[in-house]
Formats: structure tokens, C-alpha cells, sequence
């Protein structure tokens, strides 16, 4: 190693395989699904389209779905679901469990570069630059081929 590098002196951690990584994301989507779900399912009788739901025929196009809910509800959950998940990746990360169910489930934990707990801050940063860029159309593709 060259003098300059981060790494230099400090342990020698494995990092998860992507394999691994995907599955802990699975459950930690399941485990987000579920608040989702409770919160769409009010949010929608709040507006008054939860008949919308029953309307929805396999194969529909987007554009339908789109027009069957609206812009607004779409935006209000799109909006819960990331304040959502940055509170549960950034606090769990943090955490003295330094991971999320998902990780913990799978035995994997989140460190900085001398193995120690992140700080709140930088599981943030960490969610910023990692999934919330997922929940960007066409750049979120891109991201998650990077990381494969």
C-alpha cells in the first residue's frame, strides 16, 4: 500500500457480497412495506380515492395508475417512503446494532474505515448517495448495474 492511502493501518474487514447485500435489502423492503402499506391504505381514505384500488385491472399501463390515483397521493407516498426509509437506515445504521434487520438478519454490520460505529451524520450521507439515489428513475438503474 502507498503511504497516502485511507486505508493504511487500519484492520482488514470483508466486505459482503452483493449476493448477501441484496438479500438483507429484501428484507429490509419487506420490513418498509409494511408501514407503507398501513400508510397508503389511510392516506387514501384521508382523499377519498381508496375505491381507486378496487378500479386497478392487470396489465394497466402506467398512465392509468397514474390517473387513477393522482399526482398528489403518488407524491405524498413517494415522499413518506423516503423520509421512511432514510429514519430506519440512518438510526439503525447508527445504532449500537450498526445494521438494519435485514444486515443483522444476514450477520452484516455498517463500520467506517477503523471498524467503529458510523455516526448519524454519515449513515445519512451514506442513504443520500446510496438508495435514495435508487429512487431515481433511469439514474437509480444505473446506479444499482455500479454496484452489481
Amino acid at each position: 500500500m502507498n503511504e497516502s492511502s485511507p486505508f493504511q493501518g487500519s484492520p482488514s474487514f470483508a466486505h459482503a457480497s452483493f449476493l448477501y447485500r441484496v438479500f438483507a435489502a429484501t428484507i429490509d423492503l419487506f420490513v418498509l412495506g409494511v408501514p407503507l402499506a398501513v400508510f397508503i391504505s389511510f392516506l387514501s381514505v384521508a382523499m377519498g380515492i381508496s375505491t381507486a384500488f378496487l378500479d386497478l385491472r392487470p396489465g394497466e399501463s402506467p398512465v392509468a395508475i397514474l390517473m387513477a390515483f393522482g399526482n398528489t397521493f403518488l407524491l405524498i407516498s413517494l415522499g413518506f417512503f423516503v423520509l421512511m426509509s432514510w429514519l430506519y437506515f440512518a438510526i439503525l445504521e447508527s445504532s449500537a446494532w450498526r445494521a438494519t434487520l435485514g444486515k443483522r438478519l444476514l450477520g452484516l454490520h455498517v463500520g467506517d474505515l477503523k471498524g467503529d460505529r458510523v455516526t448519524f451524520g454519515r449513515a445519512s450521507l451514506r442513504f443520500v448517495f446510496g438508495r435514495l439515489l435508487l429512487h431515481i428513475p433511469y439514474l437509480g438503474i444505473y446506479y444499482f448495474l455500479m454496484i452489481a
